[in-house]
């Protein structure tokens, strides 16, 4: 196992930077999920870790080495690809030993690496079968075990699961998950699913257009973004947002929206009070919104339920108002219904304040 440290890493294609200052520490058997759209640099990232791409500028760590020029069979590190790319003429068990061989190990060796990572992997019965006898999910389990077999130092996962369905997505993120904790291996897992980060991750790292622009427990991520990109990004359904501007009076500070005005307290508040006229955004959780009778209080938004989302456990209302269209969600037996109109309040401790920059505020607890 080893930390992997990148140090103002950067990457460019000619004149086109895809890839700018990338500050990140792993820790020495920490999972870690780079997380961000398509487009954003964080499969490129990926890929210098590997040795796969140069780097343009920066120092990349691996353990106590600097890699930067080192071979990518040389770095210790193993990869899983989005595509599986096993062999369909070899068995499974070839498929996983294969690299092993290509090193020149004992059969012996190579035979105990295999049956050990086939029991982990719960592949065991399937080691005579070749690929196109294999689910989505036992083929993915095979290119994880070809990744096991050799040991590394690091493991780097490249959206992996993004080939699977829904179901088999969540049962193998809970395996993943579970054998990263058993082996202890230090990760680097890239995917475009917040879903998969929120779940998987021992921290996330937040990716837009080639910056990080926040790293931090999935807890943190989600209770205080670092800016609205972040806020809208992680979290589903997605944070709603609504423009607002700061009004300062006798009485305090508060928030005036098109719909509603949100009243701060404590901290924020007085922090407010130095902001008259700033233009802000209004951070509110679709599961922070709960329906209220006291139309027009403070703190509360009112508008035409459009569509009412059935989900099972919880249901999502879309619901147009003055400031735009917001998403509530609610528990099944909450008495939301499409065509009525309605109010939904949020506590006060419960909105985030970006700036006119973008930049969190604050949280209303601050």
């Amino acid at each position: 196992m080893a930390k992997v440290v990148l140090s103002r890493v950067c990457k460019s294609y000619g004149d086109v930077e895809v890839v700018r200052d990338v500050n990140l520490d792993i820790a020495d058997g920490e999972l870690l999920v780079l997380v961000g759209p398509s487009g954003c640099g964080k499969s490129t990232t990926l890929r210098m870790v590997a040795g796969l791409e140069d780097i343009t500028s920066g120092t990349l760590h691996i353990g106590d080495r600097v890699v930067n020029d080192v071979h990518p069979k040389d770095r210790d590190i193993a990869m899983v690809f989005q595509s599986y790319a096993l062999y369909p003429h070899m068995t499974v068990y070839d498929n996983m030993a294969f690299g092993l061989k290509l090193r020149g190990m004992p059969r012996a060796d190579i035979e105990n690496r295999v049956r050990a990572a086939a029991d982990t992997l719960g592949l065991a019965d399937f080691l005579a079968r070749k690929p196109k006898a294999l689910s989505g999910g036992q083929r993915q389990r095979v290119a994880m075990g070809r990744a096991i077999v050799r040991n590394p130092a690091v493991f780097l996962f490249d959206e992996p699961l993004s080939n699977l369905d829904a179901k088999f997505r969540v049962a193998m993120r809970l395996e993943l998950k579970m054998l990263q904790r058993k082996l202890g291996t230090t990760t680097l897992y890239v995917t475009h699913d917040q879903t998969e980060a929120m779940t998987l991750a021992d921290r996330i790292a937040v990716m837009e257009d080639g910056r990080i622009r926040q790293v931090g427990a999935p807890e943190d991520v989600f209770d205080r973004p670092a800016n609205r990109f972040v806020a809208g990004f992680i979290g589903s359904p997605e944070m709603n947002f609504l423009a607002g501007e700061v009004k300062v009076d006798d009485r305090g500070a508060r928030i005036a929206t098109d719909t509603m005005t949100v009243t701060p307290t404590g901290v924020v508040e007085k922090a407010l009070r130095d902001m008259d006229g700033v233009a802000v955004s209004v951070g509110i959780r679709p599961g922070d919104l709960q329906p209220v009778d006291d139309t027009g209080a403070a703190n509360t938004v009112t508008g035409q339920v459009e569509v009412v989302e059935h989900l099972g456990t919880e249901k999502y209302a879309y619901v147009r108002t003055d400031d735009g269209v917001i998403t509530v969600s609610v528990l099944p037996e909450v008495p939301v219904d499409e065509g009525q109109t309605a109010s939904f309040g949020v506590r006060p401790d419960h909105f985030h304040l970006f700036g006119p920059d973008g930049d969190r505020l604050s949280r209303g607890d601050a």
